[in-house]
This record gives C-alpha cells, structure tokens and sequence, in this order.
C-alpha cells in the first residue's frame, strides 16, 4: 500500500481541501471515505463521500537520430574542440 495526497471540492460549499488515502499498488484500488467538510478551514461541516479514482497521464517523447550538423549532437570520443 501506499500513501496519497490528494485535494478536493466539497460539492456543498466549494470548499477546497486535503485528504489522504490508501492505494493498492498493484492496481490502482482507493476505498470510499465518508469525510467532514472541515469547518476550521471555512467549510460547511457536511458529511461528504469521497470516491477517489486514480489517473495517471505519461508524456511521450519520440526518439530520432540527430544529425551532423545539429548544435546539440553529441561529438564523437575521439574529436577534439577547436583551440583558439
């Protein structure tokens, strides 16, 4: 198991607020949570189920080949830098 973090909206004030909760690693399970909207941080003090579902968003990068005359292309071993 592991511990998240998470912030979310009381759909009776608005309020924004933190919240922690077990995942199963494996695949990604949160239990439901009946929570209080927290009235020392301005909420409204309503019972709440939370339902938290995980998501998580990979950014891809595609790998190309660079070429010779490329400024960041890596320079072979064996050339040396040009002295002034």
């Amino acid at each position: 198991m592991t511990n998240l973090r998470y912030r979310w909206t009381c759909p009776h004030c608005g309020l924004e607020q933190p919240a922690y909760s077990e995942v199963d690693a494996i695949d990604g399970w949160m239990d439901k949570q009946v929570v209080v909207c927290d009235v020392d941080m301005g909420g409204c003090d309503q019972y709440v189920v939370l339902a938290p579902k995980l998501t998580i968003t990979a950014k891809t990068y595609k790998l190309v080949e660079a070429s010779a005359d490329d400024p960041v292309a890596p320079q072979p071993a064996n050339q040396q830098e040009p002295q002034p």
